[in-house]
Formats: structure tokens, sequence, C-alpha cells
């Protein structure tokens, strides 16, 4: 049975290249700026993913990158869903948002404005 368990966990790693996560973890309420008072203030983890796999994630994504006016000038932006990913001009640099529900585990609006 060891044998099976660590040959399955090979497969997956053999499968999958992973990148060292930076970023930064936060937890609110489903509102990020400007909540109502009474808005539980406990109910998502938001994650700040930069670096490599920032961008890693950006050039991933499937959709169609437009001009992002909430992150300056060059910038373009990629939405899947309310995950967003962002790409700073050169190309070199990019940051993701996620925000996830620790009621249900869905992911929410993960930009909210600018």
């Amino acid at each position: 049975m060891a044998a099976v368990s660590i040959f399955a966990a090979f497969s997956i790693s053999a499968q999958a290249q992973t990148t060292k996560l930076t970023g930064s973890m936060s937890i609110s309420g489903l509102t990020t700026f400007d909540a109502p008072s009474d808005e539980p203030k406990n109910t998502h983890a938001g994650f700040v993913i930069e670096g490599a796999a920032a961008l890693r994630m950006f050039k991933a994504m499937k959709a169609r990158a437009e001009p992002d006016e909430c992150s300056g000038e060059g910038w373009v932006s990629k939405f899947a869903g309310p995950t967003f990913c962002a790409l700073a001009p050169g190309g070199r640099k990019a940051i993701c948002y996620v925000r996830i529900s620790l009621i249900n585990g869905t992911t929410a609006g993960s930009r909210q404005g600018c």
C-alpha cells in the first residue's frame, strides 16, 4: 500500500510543475472596501499572489488581456471568474488576486472597484 501511495504522489508531481508561492493573505468579510458595519469580518481569505507564480498564472489564463485602468498606465488585466491578474508594462511583473469563502470554499469577487 505504501508503494502505491508513493507512486501516486510521484505521478502527480511529475505532471504538474510547481512554482514557489509569494504574496500575502488577509481575512475579511465579503466586501473588501467600505464594508457595511454589520457585515461579518471573518468570512473570506484574500490572497495576493506575486512573483513567478503570478506571472505563470497570468500567462496561463485563457481570457484576453484588456487595458487595466486601475493598476496603472500600460498595465493589462485578465479575469477568470472572480480571479484577477494584472501584468505590468514590459511583461516581467504580474500580480494576482483571489478571495475564497471560508464558509463554503467558493471564490468571490477579487476586485471590487479600483
